[in-house]
């Protein structure tokens, strides 16, 4: 399992994912107080379940490496879902943005708001790497002996007939 690349990819995505929990989406400072005021991912409920789904299922599809179908769907999935959370996280930056507060017109996103579309380019390379394996297990005949249970020996023909 951890000799393919794509199960690499795949547990970057994870921590990248997992990254996101304690990280800040953005943060603003104050120019009178120097007071510095962050938002953070797990401060709002609709952030922190959107990178647990996400988070869950780059999880679950590392497990699937015999599967790689349902893994090519998975990730197909996932990117998916990543795709509409990076544009969440962007429409709330510019309606932070746009309050009409100097406060709010300082606020910047942090490297971790750009994760998701990390997460994406790694979910579709990954998804690349498993479609070639399932290339080679589905037209070489030591993949589809080893698919069926055979023990990579090809079997002698019987002569006594």
């Amino acid at each position: 399992m951890w000799k393919r690349i794509q199960t690499l990819l795949l547990s970057i995505v994870s921590l990248l994912l997992l990254q996101m929990f304690w990280m800040d989406m953005g943060h603003t400072t104050d120019p009178q107080t120097l007071t510095q005021y962050t938002i953070c991912f797990y401060e709002r409920s609709q952030f922190l379940l959107m990178t647990f789904v996400t988070f869950m299922l780059s999880v679950t599809t590392i497990f699937y490496y015999n599967k790689r179908l349902m893994q090519i769907r998975l990730c197909l999935l996932n990117s998916i879902i990543l795709f509409a959370y990076q544009i969440w996280i962007l429409v709330e930056f510019f309606l932070v943005k746009h309050l009409g507060t100097t406060l709010a017109s300082q606020f910047t996103l942090s490297i971790a708001s750009v994760f998701p579309a990390i997460c994406i380019v790694l979910l579709l390379l990954s998804i690349r790497y498993i479609g070639k394996d399932e290339i080679y297990y589905a037209f070489t005949s030591t993949g589809a002996e080893d698919k069926n249970g055979g023990s990579g020996k090809k079997q002698k023909k019987d002569k006594s007939l």
